[in-house]
């Protein structure tokens, strides 16, 4: 029983180093709508080029190793078209939002 513990312990702090590089996602989109929640947390409402609109959030991390939030709130305007690159996945009640890691205008 002990290995398995061991095993689960493993495979479980795998997931949360690898969990960035499995869930990252390269898409274009044009923003509709950006705010804020004071000034280390920026949120944008973005339609994909498929017509899905769906929230993303930007804030500095360091699990993540993502420090870029000021340079991507300054690119970012609403109505603009970006090449976004996000990482997470959306879990009801859990996790809302996937994460802004990068943004490119188009």
């Amino acid at each position: 029983m002990k290995v398995m513990g061991w095993v689960a312990l493993l495979l479980f702090l795998g997931l949360l180093v690898f969990w960035p590089f499995l869930t990252q996602e390269t898409f274009n989109g044009t923003v509709t709508d950006k705010y804020s929640q004071g000034n280390q947390v920026y949120f944008y409402t973005v339609q994909k080029e498929g017509g899905e609109i769906e929230s993303f959030e930007s804030q500095n991390s360091w699990y993540l190793r993502k420090s870029n939030t000021a340079e991507i709130e300054r690119i970012v305007q609403a109505g603009g078209s970006y090449s976004f690159t996000v990482i997470g996945v959306v879990l009801p009640g859990l996790l809302g939002k996937r994460v802004v890691m990068n943004v490119n205008p188009l």
